[in-house]
Protein backbone atom coordinates (compact mmCIF):
# COMPACT_ATOMS: atom_id res chain seq x y z
CA UNK A 1 0.00 0.00 0.00
CA UNK A 2 1.15 3.30 -1.06
CA UNK A 3 0.95 6.09 1.60
CA UNK A 4 1.00 10.33 0.79
CA UNK A 5 2.55 12.03 3.71
CA UNK A 6 2.16 15.78 3.63
CA UNK A 7 4.05 18.18 5.91
CA UNK A 8 2.47 21.57 4.78
CA UNK A 9 3.80 25.02 4.83
CA UNK A 10 4.09 28.24 2.88
CA UNK A 11 7.96 28.23 3.15
CA UNK A 12 8.67 24.69 2.51
CA UNK A 13 6.08 21.68 2.65
CA UNK A 14 7.31 18.33 2.66
CA UNK A 15 5.25 15.65 0.13
CA UNK A 16 6.42 11.73 0.76
CA UNK A 17 4.95 8.98 -1.04
CA UNK A 18 6.02 5.20 1.27
CA UNK A 19 5.65 2.34 -0.17
CA UNK A 20 5.01 0.09 3.17
CA UNK A 21 4.96 -2.65 1.28
CA UNK A 22 8.68 -2.37 -0.16
CA UNK A 23 9.24 -0.25 2.88
CA UNK A 24 11.03 2.23 0.96
CA UNK A 25 10.22 6.28 -0.26
CA UNK A 26 8.77 6.55 -3.67
CA UNK A 27 8.81 9.75 -4.04
CA UNK A 28 10.31 13.13 -2.12
CA UNK A 29 10.28 16.67 -2.74
CA UNK A 30 9.83 20.12 -0.63
CA UNK A 31 7.30 22.45 -2.61
CA UNK A 32 7.46 26.30 -1.18
CA UNK A 33 9.86 28.44 -0.37
CA UNK A 34 11.48 31.07 1.80
CA UNK A 35 8.31 33.56 2.95
CA UNK A 36 8.82 36.84 4.51
CA UNK A 37 5.73 38.34 6.85
CA UNK A 38 5.51 41.23 5.06
CA UNK A 39 4.40 39.79 1.85
CA UNK A 40 1.48 40.89 -0.17
CA UNK A 41 -1.21 38.32 0.18
CA UNK A 42 -1.63 37.23 -3.43
CA UNK A 43 2.27 35.81 -2.94
CA UNK A 44 0.47 33.57 -0.05
CA UNK A 45 -2.18 32.84 -2.22
CA UNK A 46 0.37 32.25 -5.19
CA UNK A 47 2.13 29.82 -3.20
CA UNK A 48 -0.76 27.69 -1.54
CA UNK A 49 -1.70 27.07 -5.83
CA UNK A 50 1.69 26.12 -6.52
CA UNK A 51 1.86 23.00 -3.09
CA UNK A 52 -1.24 22.30 -4.41
CA UNK A 53 -0.65 21.78 -7.87
CA UNK A 54 2.88 19.71 -6.78
CA UNK A 55 0.82 17.66 -4.17
CA UNK A 56 -2.12 16.70 -7.16
CA UNK A 57 0.81 15.97 -9.31
CA UNK A 58 2.18 13.66 -7.03
CA UNK A 59 -1.39 11.71 -5.97
CA UNK A 60 -1.66 11.15 -10.06
CA UNK A 61 1.32 9.99 -10.52
CA UNK A 62 2.17 7.77 -7.44
CA UNK A 63 -1.69 6.98 -6.83
CA UNK A 64 -1.47 6.56 -2.80
CA UNK A 65 -4.49 4.80 -1.44
CA UNK A 66 -4.12 7.40 1.82
CA UNK A 67 -3.10 10.78 2.30
CA UNK A 68 -2.25 11.90 5.47
CA UNK A 69 -1.28 15.37 6.37
CA UNK A 70 0.08 16.94 9.22
CA UNK A 71 -2.84 18.72 11.03
CA UNK A 72 -2.34 22.58 11.17
CA UNK A 73 -0.56 23.27 14.53
CA UNK A 74 -0.60 26.73 15.84
CA UNK A 75 1.99 26.22 18.56
CA UNK A 76 2.85 27.76 21.77
CA UNK A 77 2.96 31.68 20.64
CA UNK A 78 -0.70 33.23 20.36
CA UNK A 79 -1.92 33.67 16.79
CA UNK A 80 -4.21 36.12 16.25
CA UNK A 81 -6.22 37.45 12.63
CA UNK A 82 -4.61 36.70 9.35
CA UNK A 83 -1.74 34.72 11.00
CA UNK A 84 -4.18 31.97 11.74
CA UNK A 85 -5.20 32.22 8.48
CA UNK A 86 -2.25 31.63 7.17
CA UNK A 87 -0.71 28.95 9.20
CA UNK A 88 -4.34 26.68 8.60
CA UNK A 89 -5.03 27.84 5.17
CA UNK A 90 -2.50 26.07 3.13
CA UNK A 91 -4.24 23.12 5.37
CA UNK A 92 -7.34 23.12 4.08
CA UNK A 93 -6.58 24.36 0.40
CA UNK A 94 -4.77 21.55 -0.35
CA UNK A 95 -7.16 19.14 1.96
CA UNK A 96 -10.21 20.34 -0.14
CA UNK A 97 -8.15 20.39 -3.69
CA UNK A 98 -7.65 16.78 -2.77
CA UNK A 99 -10.79 15.50 -2.37
CA UNK A 100 -12.33 17.46 -5.16
CA UNK A 101 -9.67 15.98 -7.33
CA UNK A 102 -9.77 12.42 -6.01
CA UNK A 103 -13.24 11.70 -4.65
CA UNK A 104 -11.78 8.34 -3.37
CA UNK A 105 -8.88 9.69 -1.30
CA UNK A 106 -9.94 11.32 2.23
CA UNK A 107 -7.23 13.33 3.80
CA UNK A 108 -6.62 12.78 7.76
CA UNK A 109 -4.86 15.00 9.72
CA UNK A 110 -2.92 13.91 12.19
CA UNK A 111 -1.07 15.98 15.11
CA UNK A 112 3.28 15.98 15.01
CA UNK A 113 3.19 14.11 18.46
CA UNK A 114 0.80 11.57 17.80
CA UNK A 115 2.32 10.47 14.71
CA UNK A 116 5.84 10.16 16.41
CA UNK A 117 4.54 8.43 19.26
CA UNK A 118 3.58 5.67 16.96
CA UNK A 119 6.62 5.69 14.65
CA UNK A 120 9.06 6.93 17.13
CA UNK A 121 8.39 6.03 20.10
CA UNK A 122 7.97 9.16 21.21
CA UNK A 123 5.42 11.80 21.15
CA UNK A 124 8.06 14.63 21.79
CA UNK A 125 11.56 15.01 21.52
CA UNK A 126 13.64 14.29 24.85
CA UNK A 127 14.18 16.81 27.19
CA UNK A 128 16.31 19.57 26.12
CA UNK A 129 16.08 19.20 22.48
CA UNK A 130 14.86 22.15 20.52
CA UNK A 131 14.83 24.23 17.65
CA UNK A 132 17.35 22.16 14.82
CA UNK A 133 18.04 19.88 17.16
CA UNK A 134 14.30 18.62 16.91
CA UNK A 135 15.02 17.55 12.81
CA UNK A 136 18.12 15.90 13.90
CA UNK A 137 16.31 13.78 16.52
CA UNK A 138 13.40 12.91 13.97
CA UNK A 139 16.07 12.01 11.33
CA UNK A 140 18.05 9.46 13.60
CA UNK A 141 15.32 8.59 15.26
CA UNK A 142 14.15 7.48 11.69
CA UNK A 143 17.12 5.76 10.48
CA UNK A 144 17.07 3.52 14.01
CA UNK A 145 13.88 2.37 14.11
CA UNK A 146 12.94 2.31 10.40
CA UNK A 147 16.14 2.25 8.16
CA UNK A 148 14.92 5.19 6.63
CA UNK A 149 15.87 8.68 5.46
CA UNK A 150 14.36 11.34 3.59
CA UNK A 151 17.53 13.38 3.83
CA UNK A 152 15.06 17.02 4.15
CA UNK A 153 13.43 17.71 7.33
CA UNK A 154 9.89 18.50 5.82
CA UNK A 155 10.38 14.64 3.79
CA UNK A 156 11.36 13.57 7.50
CA UNK A 157 8.30 14.99 9.07
CA UNK A 158 6.21 13.95 5.93
CA UNK A 159 7.83 10.49 6.40
CA UNK A 160 6.56 10.16 9.98
CA UNK A 161 3.10 10.76 8.87
CA UNK A 162 3.08 8.51 6.18
CA UNK A 163 4.56 5.43 8.30
CA UNK A 164 2.14 6.76 10.93
CA UNK A 165 -0.61 5.57 8.39
CA UNK A 166 0.73 2.78 7.26
CA UNK A 167 0.78 1.63 11.17
CA UNK A 168 -3.26 2.29 11.26
CA UNK A 169 -3.64 0.50 7.98
CA UNK A 170 -2.23 -2.41 9.13
CA UNK A 171 0.58 -2.62 6.44
CA UNK A 172 3.44 -1.53 7.84
CA UNK A 173 6.71 -2.69 8.36
CA UNK A 174 7.78 -3.46 11.65
CA UNK A 175 11.17 -2.59 13.23
CA UNK A 176 13.22 -4.61 15.89
CA UNK A 177 12.42 -3.61 19.63
CA UNK A 178 14.61 -0.74 20.38
CA UNK A 179 16.73 -2.95 22.53
CA UNK A 180 17.70 -5.74 19.03
CA UNK A 181 18.37 -2.13 17.36
CA UNK A 182 20.47 -0.62 19.90
CA UNK A 183 22.41 -3.76 20.25
CA UNK A 184 22.98 -4.25 16.47
CA UNK A 185 24.20 -0.69 16.43
CA UNK A 186 26.70 -1.10 18.96
CA UNK A 187 27.62 0.83 22.52
CA UNK A 188 27.00 4.33 22.40
CA UNK A 189 23.59 4.51 21.23
CA UNK A 190 21.67 4.51 24.79
CA UNK A 191 18.92 7.60 24.98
Amino acid sequence: MRHLGLDLSLTGSGILVYDAAKHAILHKEVAGYGLEDDLPESHRLARMINITKRVVAVVTKYEPQTVTIEGPAYGKFKQTGGRLFQLGGIYYVVATQVKLCFPLLTPIPVGAPTARLAVLGRGMPPKGVKGEAVKKWVKDELWVRHGLDAEQHDCNDALVLAIWRSIIEKDAHVPPPRDKQLSLLGAGCAD
